[in-house]
C-alpha cells in the first residue's frame, strides 16, 4: 500500500485560504493594556468604549479587548482622567492614564477649648471626704522604692505647682 505524497499534501490554494483567515482573524481583534503613568502598574475596571458602541473593561492585569473595528475610542475611570485615542494611537499595547490629584493650597484648623462646667467638681470634695480616692491597703514591698528619691516623677507636688495645676483646671 503505497500512497502518493502529492495527494497527501494539501493543494496551494488551500494553504493561501487558510493563511487569509488567520490574518483575518488576528486583525478582527484589538486588544491591549491600561497603566498606571506614575507607577507603570496596571489598572483594573477602566471603561474602555469605542465609536461602533463596543464596550469592555480591563481585567486584574489591565487588559482590554476589542472585537469590531474602531476609529477611535475613550478610556475612563473614577480615579484618572479620561482619554480619548485614535485607532493610529492605539499601535502600542500599553496605554497610560494620568491619576486625578486634588491638592489644597492651604488648610486651616480652628478650635476652642471645650469648657468644664462648675458642677463637675462638686461631688469630687464629697468623695474624696468619704475615702473613695484612698488606695486599698495591704503589705507591698517595693525593691526600687530607695531609688524613687532620684525619680523626679515620684517626687512630691509642691503648693506652688498645686495651685497652679488647679488654676488651670478651673480655667480651661
Amino acid at each position: 500500500m503505497s500512497r502518493n505524497f502529492a495527494s497527501v499534501m494539501p493543494t496551494r490554494d488551500f494553504l493561501i485560504a487558510l493563511l487569509l483567515m488567520a490574518a483575518d482573524g488576528c486583525n478582527a481583534q484589538t486588544r491591549g493594556v491600561v497603566a498606571d503613568i506614575v507607577t507603570r502598574v496596571p489598572l483594573r475596571d477602566v471603561r474602555v468604549i469605542s465609536d461602533a458602541n463596543e464596550v469592555d473593561s480591563t481585567n486584574y492585569r489591565g487588559e482590554f479587548a476589542l472585537k469590531k473595528p474602531f476609529s477611535n475610542i475613550r478610556l475612563g475611570h473614577k480615579k484618572y482622567l479620561s482619554r480619548m485615542l485614535d485607532a493610529d494611537e492605539l499601535r502600542g499595547d500599553t496605554v497610560y492614564m494620568i491619576p486625578l490629584v486634588s491638592e489644597l493650597s492651604e488648610v486651616v484648623v480652628t478650635g476652642r477649648a471645650p469648657r468644664i462646667s462648675k458642677g463637675f467638681f462638686s461631688g469630687m470634695d464629697e468623695a474624696v471626704a468619704a475615702g473613695a480616692a484612698m488606695a486599698p491597703g495591704g503589705i507591698k514591698f517595693d525593691f526600687f522604692a530607695p531609688l524613687a528619691r532620684f525619680d523626679r516623677s515620684k517626687r512630691y507636688v509642691s503648693k506652688k505647682k498645686r495651685k497652679h495645676q488647679q488654676e488651670v483646671l478651673e480655667n480651661y
